[in-house]
């Protein structure tokens, strides 16, 4: 049930989002009168006429595969860090728990329901094909750790605001109410036990505008990119001529005569010679072949003296 709640509430947030988004909502000169009015109360009935089922199924998967989702994925972005020894050998000896969550339990998560709004397709459908999608923008891996990095930073800010907050609220008193009087009955004998419980309501509240914040951020990821395929896609295509034919044929000769010179002429380093070792390189072969001419002719009549 909970993760029926959790699927809901990621749909209205991204149908929000993406009529926003298609309406223009990137651009300055866009009038607001132009999204429709009550969008949020629109989507919760979008969800509930049409999409019911695959919010339905989409929780009775996504809250199977969690736990194995969460450990795969954890154990691919270890595999994924080259350069550390570490990943290297998780990725020697789980290849095939890589294998397993790129294949099966990677698409299976919250962007799914991002084609589902954006398409109206099943959940399964809408988890390929949003994975695909994805994965053809580098752009979302990096946008992640920004987003998890923000997430961190307000959570935390947040949370020490409210800690001095109710601190300040203990030592110096509200509408004339002092909490260090002993013998009334609001005074408070333990200050950090009461600003642990501020730190913590501060918290709690903070959480849920942490977590739209990066549903609201991938949703206009997913637009970006899908946007980007469309203009890919209408995109005209230009049909070779017979000047480009010739063009490209002078290119192809050019290439193969580049590709004829001889490997010794090339510096012992392995990096290309420049142009003037190049004709000197030339220039020493053709007086080396000259003088064995030379030579071969003056034995020659010598040996006919």
């Amino acid at each position: 049930l909970m993760h029926w709640c959790a699927a809901v509430s990621h749909f209205v947030v991204m149908y929000t989002t993406q009529v926003w988004y298609f309406s223009g909502g990137l651009k300055q000169d866009v009038d607001r009168a132009d999204l429709p009015v009550m969008l949020a109360l629109k989507a919760v009935g979008v969800c509930c006429r049409y999409h019911l089922g695959s919010m339905a199924l989409g929780s009775l998967v996504c809250s199977v595969a969690f736990p194995f989702r969460w450990v795969l994925e954890y154990m691919t972005g270890m595999a994924r860090l080259d350069g550390n020894p570490v990943g290297r050998v998780i990725g020697a000896c789980c290849s095939c728990c890589v294998s397993l969550y790129e294949g099966v339990f990677g698409p299976i998560g919250r962007n799914a329901y991002l084609e589902v709004v954006r398409s109206s397709r099943p959940f399964m459908e809408s988890a390929w094909l949003s994975q695909d999608i994805l994965d053809d923008d580098d752009t979302v891996h990096l946008l992640n750790g920004a987003t998890l990095l923000f997430q961190a930073l307000g959570v935390g800010i947040i949370g020490t605001l409210g800690c001095m907050l109710t601190q300040f609220a203990v030592k110096f008193g509200i509408n004339g109410k002092d909490f260090n009087e002993e013998g009334e009955a609001w005074y408070v004998f333990n200050v950090s036990g009461e600003a642990f419980a501020g730190t913590c309501v501060a918290v709690f509240v903070a959480i849920p505008f942490m977590m739209l914040f990066d549903i609201v951020s991938d949703t206009v990821l997913y637009c970006h990119t899908v946007e980007g395929l469309w203009q890919v896609e209408d995109e005209p295509v230009l049909e070779e001529t017979w000047t480009d034919g010739i063009r490209s044929y002078v290119s192809e000769l050019i290439g193969c005569a580049c590709s004829w010179r001889p490997n010794k002429l090339m510096a012992t380093s392995g990096l290309p010679m420049s142009a003037d070792d190049y004709y000197a390189e030339v220039a020493g072969h053709d007086d080396d072949g000259a003088n064995r001419g030379s030579g071969g002719s003056g034995g020659g009549r010598g040996g006919g003296g």
